[in-house]
């Protein structure tokens, strides 16, 4: 009975570590030595966190050899290159609708190894962003199944201690953000007048 319960520790372990080994080579994972913080939205506007402190990262644009669409990218590769595939990423559910997609590649196209130096940002919104050319017609998933957005933000983190994406989806518009700064000021003065009664 012992040698069963050995066996099945070591296969524990063992499956264990091949799902570490996995998760480390989720799209987005940095094989250099450091890892970073990105912030990005839609329109180009980022900055990152390098471990010592924050900086300007904006966006720029290229042609996807994947798709030949001229796309918004983000450079990825602070301390080393990136694992390759796309990211999904759901307003709704989980496997729902598809509403942006990371795409992490390098100058060739590659869609898998890791060898990204760039991330292109998709987006379905259609409400005149400068990622709003759709969702491309071919997927790589390599997500672990995908990610879901809230109000308009997600945060992609394919491994602890890696890479951090932090991107928002849904820009609003000045008077359109005013209103919500506005909605949410409202609320909290509701909440606290309700705790003071």
């Amino acid at each position: 009975m012992k040698v069963y319960q050995r066996i099945g520790l070591l296969a524990a372990v063992l499956c264990g570590i091949a799902a570490l080994e996995a998760r480390a080579q989720l799209a987005g994972t940095e094989v250099g030595p450091g890892s970073f913080i990105l912030n990005f939205d839609e329109n180009g506007i980022g900055s990152m966190y390098d471990g010592i402190g924050w900086a300007d990262h904006p966006g720029g644009f290229a042609t996807d050899p994947n798709t030949g669409i001229l796309q918004l990218l983000y450079t990825v590769n602070r301390m080393g290159l990136v694992a390759n595939g796309d990211v999904r990423i759901y307003d709704d559910s989980i496997g729902g609708h598809i509403s942006d997609v990371l795409r992490f590649t390098d100058l060739s196209g590659n869609m898998g190894g890791q060898t990204s130096d760039r991330m292109f940002f998709y987006s379905d919104d259609m409400d005149g962003d400068a990622a709003d050319t759709g969702i491309p017609a071919a997927l790589f998933p390599n997500d672990g199944g995908g990610i879901l957005e809230v109000n308009g933000a997600f945060t992609w983190t394919p491994g602890v201690g890696f890479n951090v994406y932090n991107g928002v989806s849904d820009v609003p518009e000045p008077a359109s953000f005013s209103l919500v700064i506005l909605g949410g000021l409202v609320g909290l003065r509701r909440l606290l007048w309700r705790k003071q009664s």
